[in-house]
């Protein structure tokens, strides 16, 4: 028997009693049901159902259109509703919005109504026993593009004791909450390609006692786009994924984007029964103020991230006691900083550990935060992990911290280390390196004294003449001179390069250089202060280096919303550099308009000293 198509399909009698014998599947048209987008079909949908039940179960197929119901639906057990999709529903070209709905071509889809304005009222779908949503997309028509949506009950929501109940290449268009499989006890849960923008809430598994399996979970906004109105709600109010008791739950390739919370886990609703323990692979969570929160994990086996991607902050609360493990996950720091860290908070009992890991801040934002890393948990550990910030890692260790470890880390700059602890904490801290990627460390212009370093300059660089006749007269202007100038940028009153009006570079860089002869066989420290200014309109490079041949290049670099400043210092020995060296100081990777008085950057105290004399430059905090 064909399942496609909206023609009659051996019409069942009127009453069931009089059914003899029921096909596996029924057609919902053939109960009365008009994909017209107006026809309020509740009652034909229904009753195929409820027909489906009583002959033991089955499908009942819907076909191509816009379904209207206005009130609820009710799967019985052991029965599916299909539509045609078979993979997730998606919008393509499509603009979703309801002066389309009516003539629109794709297929399945239903026009929820019920519950608008009370979000504790029925679910639009309940699920029994077995029962399965398979293939169709659900939007709600009269929700609206605003700051302030309205308020709707959940979209799908397992009925009691509805173990089983699965959901298969489904999209829940914009509901104010998509599903829940954990208000009433559900256990094996099965979802594979659930999709969509839910407004408050995503997916909520609790009181699963039994192995839950959730893959392909992709929550974005389909309909309400990141700038839209909708969206800020979302931002200040959303969660994606809320799990509670859960006996091994496996999530696998779930994206969540634009939400307050990404992923959040938690204690059971039901009392005393407690958190669950959590395997998530190929995660994501992007853009989320909290991509990940942790109130609550079982003590014995907790959660655990590999292969994820996170934006966000990670925040795992005092109450968690079950440990948490992140493998080969990638972090992209706070999306504002907001939270006081630029990465995370970790408290709690449970030994929280990041094996081969990377972590790279991203938004601006994110660097106004006071720390990294607020460490307030009894044992932190990151091993083989890299972190590439161009600016300091911090962390901060307050007394309830008892061990931290950091073993086999590569880090681009220094590490900052506030131990709060009061000698409570074993910190552990081997085979770390730094200055990984750059042939140079960087101390963060904001943490250490200008000026306090013990460096020998190189003649001229420190620039207390503004005649540039004059500390120029020893160096060679290499690129374009033009663009070559003088000029004092704020509390340091350091000497900047800066692009005349309306020039734009002529060479591959433009800067100064001299040579200066060192000591045979003898190991040395080049150190500069240098500094890299944000501009709209293009990138920069601001360089110090001992030559073109040069393995060694101390590099702030800059673009249209971020910057770098700080004193950078790397080592090298005359044997491998010969005795005769040229310092240069340029700029590079230059792009974009440059007009006026744009400070791109600036330098001051470039120095060569031997490593023995070298002292780094004082904290000031």
């Amino acid at each position: 028997m064909p399942i496609y198509g909206c023609a009659k399909h051996n019409p069942v009698p009127a009453s069931q009693d009089q059914v003899t014998e029921a096909s596996p599947i029924l057609y919902a048209d053939d109960f009365g049901a008009k994909a017209d987008g107006a026809t309020d079909n509740t009652s034909f949908i229904q009753a195929a159902l409820d027909r489906a039940a009583a002959a033991g179960g089955g499908i009942v197929q819907l076909g191509a259109g816009a379904y209207a119901v206005k009130g609820n639906l009710e799967i019985p057990q052991s029965v599916t509703l299909k539509g045609l999709w078979e993979t997730p529903p998606n919008t393509g070209s499509v603009s979703w919005s309801e002066t389309q709905f009516s003539n629109m071509k794709l297929p399945t889809l239903l026009l929820a109504y019920a519950g608008k304005g009370n979000e504790q009222t029925k679910a639009f779908i309940t699920m029994n026993l077995g029962a399965a949503l398979v293939g169709l997309a659900v939007y709600y028509p009269e929700q609206i593009d605003s700051e302030t949506p309205f308020p709707y009950p959940y979209a799908i929501q397992s009925a009691a004791s509805a173990d089983g109940v699965a959901l298969k290449n489904v999209m829940l268009v914009n509901p104010y909450k998509g599903v829940d499989f954990g208000t009433n006890q559900t256990q094996r849960p099965f979802i594979d390609g659930l999709y969509g923008q839910p407004l408050k809430t995503g997916l909520y598994i609790d009181q699963n006692y039994d192995v839950g399996r959730v893959s392909n979970v992709h929550f974005w906004p389909f309909w309400g786009y990141g700038f839209s109105a909708v969206s800020k709600f979302t931002q200040e109010n959303g969660e994606g994924i809320i799990v509670g008791r859960a006996d091994w739950q496996y999530f696998d390739n779930c994206f969540i984007i634009g939400m307050k919370t990404g992923f959040r886990f938690i204690n059971s609703i039901k009392p005393l029964i407690g958190p669950g323990n959590i395997l998530i692979t190929g995660g994501g969570a992007d853009i989320c103020q909290t991509a990940v929160l942790i109130e609550g994990t079982q003590s014995h086996s907790g959660v655990s991230f590999v292969n994820s991607q996170v934006y966000g902050d990670v925040v795992i609360t005092s109450g968690n006691e079950g440990p948490v493990k992140f493998t080969n996950c990638g972090f992209f720091g706070s999306i504002n900083g907001a939270q006081s860290v630029r990465y995370m908070q970790l408290a709690g009992n449970g030994r929280i550990s990041f094996d081969n890991c990377h972590f790279n801040m991203i938004s601006p934002q994110a660097g106004t935060a006071p720390v990294s890393f607020l460490l307030d948990g009894l044992n932190v550990s990151f091993q083989n992990s890299e972190f590439r910030d161009g600016d300091i890692t911090s962390f901060k260790l307050t007394d309830k911290v008892e061990a931290f470890t950091l073993i086999g880390n590569t880090f681009k700059t220094d590490v900052e280390m506030i131990d709060e602890s009061g000698g409570r904490a074993q910190i552990i801290d081997i085979g770390n390196v730094f200055g990984v990627g750059t042939g140079a460390h960087m101390l963060s212009i904001d943490m250490y004294i200008f000026g306090s370093e013990k460096a020998t300059l190189v003649n001229g660089t420190d620039f207390p003449n503004t005649d540039p006749s004059v500390w120029l007269k020893d160096w060679e202007v290499i690129g374009n001179a033009e663009q070559l100038s003088v000029a004092p940028l704020n509390v340091l009153q350091v000497n900047v390069l800066k692009v005349a009006p309306g020039k734009e570079p002529q060479y591959a860089a433009t800067g100064i250089q001299r040579a200066v002869s060192l000591k045979p066989n003898t190991e040395y420290i080049i150190s500069a202060w240098i500094g890299s200014e944000p501009y709209g309109g293009g990138t920069l490079e601001i360089n110090v280096d001992l030559g073109p041949e040069s393995p060694l290049r101390l590099t702030a670099a800059t673009n249209q919303s971020t910057s770098q400043a700080g004193f950078y210092y790397a080592g090298f020995n005359t044997k491998d550099t010969g005795t005769d060296v040229m310092v240069r100081i340029f700029y590079d990777g230059k792009s974009g308009q440059f007009t006026g008085n744009d400070v791109i950057g600036w330098w001051k105290n470039v120095a060569i000293t031997p490593k023995a004399d070298f002292l780094p430059p004082e904290k000031n905090r």
